[in-house]
């Protein structure tokens, strides 16, 4: 699943480094706010970002306009669940998309059009379909606009 957040960087962390206990190798985090507009108030959300060649190659900076796409993860420890929030790609509004290869697989298969994220539309989930586009329908029941 991917998770993507519109907003602006309002602090960068101090970097975390360190050395795995069990491999050897060495690793490093930052975490960075980013604060997108939701209605009246504005929500901020903190991601990390994982390994020194992707923070450096990021290159962010407080104050800057970025999309960045995450994926949430969740971890079990002594029976306490733990989320961690990774970052491992971020678009800035003025920067035009690269384009990404894709397997013939998967060009081939017909996915209906996703939401392109636009500066202050916040948070959205992003996930191709598994079948082809259905038609919509009107939602069941006396909820309203909810479609549950």
């Amino acid at each position: 699943m991917d998770i993507i957040v519109s907003g602006i960087i309002t602090q960068i962390l101090p970097l975390e480094q360190g050395v795995s206990q069990k491999t050897g190798t060495p690793w490093a985090r930052q975490s960075v706010v980013i604060e997108h507009e939701s209605g009246q108030y504005p929500r901020s959300i903190v991601v990390d970002i994982n390994g020194q060649d992707r923070i450096n190659g990021m290159a962010l900076a407080v104050g800057q306009q970025v999309t960045a796409h995450l994926n949430v993860n969740c971890r079990e420890y002594n029976g306490r669940f733990f989320n961690s929030i990774d970052c491992w790609k971020v678009e800035r509004p003025n920067q035009a998309p690269q384009p990404q290869a894709q397997p013939a697989q998967q060009a081939q298969q017909p996915y209906a059009q996703q939401p392109q994220a636009q500066p202050g539309n916040g948070v959205y989930y992003q996930n191709p379909p598994a079948q082809p586009a259905q038609p919509a329908q009107a939602p069941q029941g006396g909820n309203g606009d909810l479609p549950f």
